[in-house]
């Protein structure tokens, strides 16, 4: 579905056919907060991108991400690190003798994902990922989360407009419409992802193991 749809629909209720009061650019970044409410809670923008490595390069640009699901190099699954694991690998790797080779962990800081060891040739590195939604620019775009949750961007966009307006009854049943919507999503979402390999992935990456055992 197209943001035109969904700004008609927004329309109608408001009996505003055309802008006015709410502007066409006003409704529609409701939209984008909507939608960014509901990729950050219910994680449904999943998305996948390739990068290249280059050889004895460590740190590439992170895609625009709320979270990253699952990361390889070279076809196989890099766990993830945080800086505490990253320093004990480094005082295994005495010396830096061995932290140029086949990578094995991945971190994240400032936007960028780190490989650990620097990897020792250059090979794909393929990212599994929650998308963070694209702003709009038209009315003929299209929204980021799938078509399952486009009523509920109507509903969010509806209580602030309401709430802009001033009209506490109608913009309280629009935000509670939005709350149950948000309530329903969660579990539809659980439901179809619970056996999805990456849950598995992301409950693997919890654990503080390395190569050198619990942390």
């Amino acid at each position: 579905m197209i943001v035109s749809y969904v700004l008609t629909s927004v329309r109608s209720h408001l009996y505003e056919p055309t802008a006015g009061f709410w502007t066409d650019s006003e409704l529609m970044s409701y939209f984008w907060q909507a939608e960014q409410e509901i990729a950050l809670n219910i994680r449904c923008t999943q998305a996948q991108t390739a990068i290249t490595t280059v050889t004895a390069q460590s740190m590439y640009t992170r895609p625009a991400a709320y979270y990253i699901d699952r990361l390889t190099w070279d076809q196989v699954k890099l766990k993830k690190i945080d800086f505490t694991d990253y320093d004990a690998l480094q005082r295994v790797a005495y010396g830096g003798l061995y932290t140029i080779g086949r990578s094995m962990h991945y971190y994240e800081f400032d936007d960028q994902l780190g490989l650990w060891p620097i990897p020792s040739y250059s090979a794909p590195i393929n990212v599994y990922y929650v998308a963070i939604p694209s702003s709009y620019t038209a009315s003929g775009n299209a929204f980021t989360v799938p078509v399952y949750f486009h009523n509920m961007i109507q509903d969010y966009a509806l209580y602030r407009a309401f709430a802009k307006d001033q009209n506490q009854q109608q913009a309280t049943f629009f935000k509670q419409q939005w709350d149950q919507g948000m309530q329903r999503a969660y579990t539809y979402w659980r439901q179809k992802t619970e056996d999805d390999f990456y849950r598995v992935v992301k409950e693997e990456d919890s654990y503080r193991n390395v190569e050198l055992g619990m942390i």
